[in-house]
Protein backbone atom coordinates (compact mmCIF):
# COMPACT_ATOMS: atom_id res chain seq x y z
CA UNK A 1 0.00 0.00 0.00
CA UNK A 2 1.44 3.47 -1.17
CA UNK A 3 1.24 5.41 1.79
CA UNK A 4 -0.35 9.12 1.28
CA UNK A 5 1.28 12.65 1.43
CA UNK A 6 0.15 15.78 2.58
CA UNK A 7 1.75 18.75 0.45
CA UNK A 8 1.42 22.23 -0.05
CA UNK A 9 2.34 24.61 -2.86
CA UNK A 10 3.82 27.97 -2.50
CA UNK A 11 3.64 31.24 -4.87
CA UNK A 12 7.17 31.87 -5.92
CA UNK A 13 6.53 35.81 -6.70
CA UNK A 14 5.59 36.59 -2.58
CA UNK A 15 6.29 33.44 -0.67
CA UNK A 16 2.72 32.65 0.23
CA UNK A 17 1.36 28.95 0.97
CA UNK A 18 -1.91 28.86 -1.99
CA UNK A 19 -2.93 25.06 -1.43
CA UNK A 20 -2.86 22.19 0.96
CA UNK A 21 -3.20 18.91 -0.57
CA UNK A 22 -3.11 14.97 -0.10
CA UNK A 23 -2.54 12.56 -2.16
CA UNK A 24 -1.81 8.65 -2.31
CA UNK A 25 0.15 9.15 -5.12
CA UNK A 26 2.44 12.32 -4.70
CA UNK A 27 4.14 11.75 -8.37
CA UNK A 28 1.45 12.11 -10.15
CA UNK A 29 0.05 14.72 -8.26
CA UNK A 30 2.89 16.82 -8.77
CA UNK A 31 2.70 16.30 -12.57
CA UNK A 32 -1.10 17.09 -12.55
CA UNK A 33 -0.77 20.16 -10.82
CA UNK A 34 2.01 21.47 -13.30
CA UNK A 35 0.73 20.44 -16.64
CA UNK A 36 -0.04 23.09 -18.69
CA UNK A 37 -3.54 24.38 -19.88
CA UNK A 38 -4.47 25.67 -23.33
CA UNK A 39 -6.56 28.26 -21.95
CA UNK A 40 -7.42 29.71 -18.39
CA UNK A 41 -10.07 28.27 -16.27
CA UNK A 42 -13.40 30.06 -16.84
CA UNK A 43 -15.08 30.39 -12.95
CA UNK A 44 -16.49 33.76 -13.32
CA UNK A 45 -15.06 37.02 -13.15
CA UNK A 46 -13.11 37.87 -9.93
CA UNK A 47 -12.89 33.96 -9.04
CA UNK A 48 -9.73 32.61 -8.51
CA UNK A 49 -8.95 28.90 -7.11
CA UNK A 50 -5.79 27.05 -7.20
CA UNK A 51 -6.60 25.86 -10.92
CA UNK A 52 -6.30 29.63 -11.96
CA UNK A 53 -3.71 30.80 -9.95
CA UNK A 54 -1.36 27.77 -10.85
CA UNK A 55 -2.36 28.84 -14.30
CA UNK A 56 -1.43 32.48 -14.10
CA UNK A 57 2.20 31.22 -13.19
CA UNK A 58 2.82 28.69 -15.68
CA UNK A 59 1.89 31.01 -18.45
CA UNK A 60 4.68 33.38 -17.63
CA UNK A 61 6.89 30.75 -16.93
CA UNK A 62 6.87 30.37 -13.05
CA UNK A 63 6.98 27.14 -11.48
CA UNK A 64 5.42 26.73 -7.91
CA UNK A 65 7.28 24.90 -5.10
CA UNK A 66 5.33 21.70 -4.22
CA UNK A 67 6.66 20.46 -0.63
CA UNK A 68 5.58 17.51 0.99
CA UNK A 69 4.82 18.23 4.41
CA UNK A 70 3.73 15.06 5.78
CA UNK A 71 3.13 11.38 5.17
CA UNK A 72 0.75 8.98 6.77
CA UNK A 73 -0.24 5.27 6.03
CA UNK A 74 -3.94 5.74 5.55
CA UNK A 75 -5.89 8.12 4.29
CA UNK A 76 -8.23 9.26 7.01
CA UNK A 77 -4.69 9.96 8.80
CA UNK A 78 -3.59 12.06 5.79
CA UNK A 79 -7.32 14.00 6.05
CA UNK A 80 -6.64 14.84 9.00
CA UNK A 81 -2.75 16.09 8.15
CA UNK A 82 -4.54 18.23 5.50
CA UNK A 83 -6.61 20.03 7.76
CA UNK A 84 -4.18 20.20 10.31
CA UNK A 85 -2.02 22.14 7.68
CA UNK A 86 -4.57 24.21 6.39
CA UNK A 87 -5.50 25.65 9.99
CA UNK A 88 -1.34 25.86 11.00
CA UNK A 89 -0.68 27.91 7.71
CA UNK A 90 -3.97 30.31 7.17
CA UNK A 91 -3.17 31.02 11.28
CA UNK A 92 0.78 31.86 9.81
CA UNK A 93 -1.76 34.03 7.44
CA UNK A 94 -1.07 32.21 4.20
CA UNK A 95 -4.31 33.05 1.31
CA UNK A 96 -5.06 29.19 1.12
CA UNK A 97 -7.34 28.67 -1.73
CA UNK A 98 -8.63 25.35 -0.85
CA UNK A 99 -12.23 24.51 -1.30
CA UNK A 100 -13.29 22.21 0.36
CA UNK A 101 -15.75 23.09 2.77
CA UNK A 102 -14.37 22.37 6.44
CA UNK A 103 -10.88 23.78 4.93
CA UNK A 104 -13.24 27.60 3.83
CA UNK A 105 -14.64 27.90 7.07
CA UNK A 106 -11.10 27.13 8.64
CA UNK A 107 -9.21 29.92 6.42
CA UNK A 108 -12.33 32.29 6.84
CA UNK A 109 -12.38 32.09 10.42
CA UNK A 110 -8.24 32.57 11.08
CA UNK A 111 -8.36 34.76 8.25
CA UNK A 112 -5.48 36.10 6.28
CA UNK A 113 -3.01 38.63 7.49
CA UNK A 114 -3.26 42.01 6.08
CA UNK A 115 0.32 41.77 5.06
CA UNK A 116 -0.18 38.41 3.32
CA UNK A 117 -3.13 40.03 1.46
CA UNK A 118 -1.33 42.30 -0.54
CA UNK A 119 1.75 39.90 -0.93
CA UNK A 120 -0.72 37.61 -2.71
CA UNK A 121 -2.05 40.85 -5.75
Amino acid sequence: MKPYTTYAIRDPRDGCYIYVGQTSDYEKRVKTHLRPRKKRPNYGAGFENIKTRLYDMLSIGLAPEITPLETCHNEAASIESETRWVQKLAKEGHPLLNRWRKHRVITKREGVAPEAKKRAR
